[in-house]
């Protein structure tokens, strides 16, 4: 301990040295935690970052890393070169001072940015699919009105984990408080004056699939899975594959559990029967060369039992969280074209796929959010009801 306290004061001997290495040590936690509300760590970062210093044995560039950074595939995030950090004025209310950390690269080090005005930000409801839905239309947004999208903590808390290449800056929860929360179809009402005076927090399960689906390969780029979440697809997949390089996979996303109720009470309506399935796989085998299914679900046992083929392979990991829901997006992702019932995370595995999409639709006196949006967008997709019936269009398809 003693020889370790006196290698430390000879590195660090000055008055100086030890408050740059009280504000590396700060700085470091404070981007790890996420917090972009402390001044006092802002204000130390800043400092430290808007002085040229070489310490003895550390020279280089400071670069602070994310907590849960890991090794990535081969596509790396681009390095983005970072605007200068700012001080703020002294005199600045806590609404003006509010700032997003900007990621860049791997590392996901960056600088901060200052947020007046024209900033869009969106709430954090369910699980990973909603807010795999959520930061989409929020990306999307910010493209299309020409603002800046932030993120939360919050509506990081399950993307990060499985896309740990996100680039949408980050600021604090407390911050968005500030905001002005309004709806969807209010904010879209706007004009781009209006919209661009203000800070605009758009509430409530965020579905604009007609907007981000213009936009979907800035999003590949965003949601790219973590490397050992694309290896254990790869390795399944080619395991199903024995050596064929003809095979065709489609992605199965089965959903029961949760949805019986939800559809109930939100849709009046019921769930498909098994019926829908064989119908979109008889589909399929007429569509393509050597179909290979790839079934995932919560509720694997029912899909033994009214799923089961040759070419039917039950790959899902049957834990209904992490890592299994990681995984069954990481492999249906994977897939050349998907069939899924319902939910935002069968459609971000389409979505993500890139392939074609089949769903059900007329399994409800209310239409799903999903086929309204796919409707709307007039975005391509092949429509079966709950009986197994292939729709020429969706029900309400003019």
């Amino acid at each position: 301990m003693k020889t370790t306290s006196t290698a430390i004061n000879r590195l660090f001997g000055s008055t100086r040295s030890k408050l740059i290495l009280l504000a590396i040590v700060i700085g470091v936690g404070h981007l790890l935690v996420y917090n972009t509300s402390c001044e006092t760590c802002n204000s130390l970062f800043t400092s430290f970052r808007n002085k040229t210093v070489v310490l003895p044995a550390l020279a280089g560039t400071f670069q602070p890393s994310r907590a849960d950074s890991v090794q990535t595939d081969d596509l790396a995030s681009p390095n983005i070169t970072l605007p200068p950090v700012q001080p703020l004025p002294e005199n600045s209310s806590s609404d003006v001072r509010c700032r997003a950390r900007l990621l860049s690269g791997n590392n996901r080090s960056g600088g901060f940015i200052d947020l007046s005005a024209g900033v869009i930000t969106g709430g954090s409801n369910g699980r990973l699919g909603n807010n795999l839905m959520e930061y989409a239309t929020i990306f999307g947004m910010g493209i299309k009105y020409n603002m800046t999208a932030v993120a939360t903590p919050y509506l990081l808390r399950r993307i990060a984990r499985v896309f740990p290449h996100t680039s949408m800056p980050v600021v604090s929860d407390d911050c968005v408080k500030n905001f002005t929360t309004i709806s969807p179809e209010n904010f879209e009402a706007m004009n781009d004056t209006q919209r661009r005076k203000g800070k605009w927090n758009i509430s409530y399960y965020l579905h604009r699939i007609r907007t981000f689906w213009y936009y979907r390969e800035d999003l590949f780029k965003e949601f790219r899975f973590r490397h050992d979440l694309t290896k254990y697809a790869n390795v399944r997949l080619h395991r199903v594959a024995a050596g064929r390089s003809d095979v065709t996979f489609v992605g199965v996303h089965v959903r029961r559990t949760d949805f019986v109720k939800h559809m109930q009470n939100v849709f009046n309506g019921h769930l498909v029967t098994a019926s829908f399935f064989h119908s979109a796989m008889s589909l399929c085998r007429k569509r393509y060369n050597n179909p290979a299914f790839i079934v995932t679900s919560d509720d694997n046992p029912w899909c033994r039992q009214h799923l089961s083929a040759p070419d039917v392979h039950f790959l899902g990991d049957p834990r209904s969280e992490s890592p299994g829901v990681e995984r069954d997006l990481a492999l249906l992702a994977a897939c050349n074209h998907t069939i899924f019932d319902y939910g935002t995370y069968g459609f971000f595995a389409a979505f993500l796929a890139g392939g074609d999409m089949i769903l059900a639709d007329g399994v409800s006196e209310k239409e799903s959010e999903m086929v309204t949006e796919l409707r709307e967008g007039k975005i391509n997709a092949t429509f079966i009801d709950g009986n197994g019936r292939v729709l020429p269009t969706c029900v309400r398809c003019s």
